[in-house]
């Protein structure tokens, strides 16, 4: 064995330890339409509850509160679609050990962030949602990075850096900001993701 076969067997070996410690099946196009989806949601909630979104009464049947959980079934599914295609395409499992490590890495950031909300509606201080959405939302992408690409901690810092400007600058701009960071944030991650990996 030359020197050179040496070198491109010792970066197949790197290769191979790094896919098993880095999720990489992430896709560009479902990023891209998830923060669509978030755009348009926006533009379905002022549609339905108007520019005083947060200075009405809030319940748990409002358009804002269903708008978004629409928004967000809309946007897991989404991504649910495009990793599993994107698994096959490749001839890898969808739900394997690494998966499951990041779905454990994500889920206390999304139940805190559940009851959060409830708390948010029942106390009428819904100005409140935004951020903890966007805070609770960076914390997880954050702790999922670990299992998965730099980029994606990029993008968890960006959520979380948001999220307290916000709250201690910018809290009557909470919606606007809202769809600036889940709509503008996850159309430029999904077209850097899609030049980086394709799709």
């Amino acid at each position: 064995m030359d020197k050179k076969e040496l070198v491109q067997n010792i970066n197949y070996i790197k290769y191979v330890i790094s896919s098993s410690t880095e999720y990489t099946n992430l896709s560009g196009k479902a990023n891209v339409l998830c923060g669509l989806v978030a755009i348009a949601g926006y533009f379905t909630t002022k549609f339905f509850a108007g520019d005083d979104v947060f200075r009405q009464q809030i319940s748990y049947t409002h358009p804002f509160i269903v708008v978004w959980f629409c928004v967000f079934l809309f946007a897991l599914s989404l991504n649910i679609f495009f990793i599993k295609r994107k698994a096959k395409n490749k001839d890898e499992p969808a739900w394997s050990r690494l998966v499951k490590m990041i779905f454990d890495a994500i889920f206390p950031a999304i139940v805190v962030g559940a009851f959060l909300t409830f708390y948010c509606i029942r106390e009428q201080v819904p100005q409140w949602i935004p951020i903890v959405w966007m805070g609770m939302y960076g914390l997880g992408v954050w702790c999922a990075s670990l299992f998965s690409v730099r980029a994606v901690r990029f993008l968890g810092a960006a959520f979380i850096i948001t999220a307290l400007l916000c709250l201690f600058f910018a809290q009557k701009y909470a919606m606007l900001i809202l769809v600036v960071s889940f709509g503008g944030y996850h159309i430029i991650y999904g077209f850097w993701l899609y030049y980086k990996y394709g799709d």
